[in-house]
């Protein structure tokens, strides 16, 4: 997910065909909109994240989130070909 994964309170929905698009929403109410291909490059990104306030997990969080999720992802795949 190009580092998007490594931030906190983040979820990422893919749209083909459309731009990607930050929106940042704070108790249901929607803030604000960012055209993320205006970013060029990832430390633009990530500047921006930082800016905005969205706190990057831990390297024990990130560690732990990618195994519940790889876990995941195998319990789906094993439904899958059952």
């Amino acid at each position: 997910l190009n580092g998007v994964d490594l931030y906190k309170n983040v979820e990422v929905h893919f749209i083909s065909g459309k731009r990607a698009v930050l929106t940042i929403f704070e108790g249901g109410r929607e803030l604000e909109k960012i055209t993320l291909s205006d970013y060029n490059d990832k430390e633009k990104l990530h500047t921006l994240f930082a800016e905005k306030g969205f706190v990057k997990y831990t390297g024990v969080e990130l560690a732990e989130r990618r195994k519940v999720e790889a876990e995941e992802t195998g319990s789906l795949q094993k439904t899958l070909e059952a």
